[in-house]
């Protein structure tokens, strides 16, 4: 079974001064990343801020995870779990303290 996740990524940035035919050979090796089914639903957006002097076309979509990412991920979600359990733990540890002590303070009725 499968646990990798599709991540929404940035397949590749062209800023206008790369040319044209730059554009061009970046659309279409998008094209066939798609086409492997290596990519999916793959847009191009254009983002310049207000005096047009960052402006650049970004090819994003979505791909499935590395195996370093799926490793980082699992890693990261272990931790988690660790600490869940961690806190569980001191938790009761607390809760079971509490009780001993209001079982001194007012007996045990």
């Amino acid at each position: 079974m499968n646990n990798k996740i599709r991540v929404y990524d940035t397949f590749t940035t062209i800023h206008p001064h790369d040319g044209i035919n730059n554009l061009i050979s970046s659309l279409q090796s998008a094209k066939e990343a798609e086409t492997k089914g290596e990519w999916n639903d793959l847009t191009v957006d254009w983002y310049s801020d207000d005096d047009y002097q960052t402006a650049e076309w970004h090819i994003k979509g979505y791909r499935e995870e590395t195996d370093k990412e799926y490793q980082k991920r699992m890693k990261e979600l272990e931790k988690t779990k660790e600490f869940k359990k961690k806190m569980k733990q001191d938790q009761e540890e607390g809760d079971k303290k509490e009780y001993e002590r209001l079982k001194k303070k007012f007996g045990d009725k």
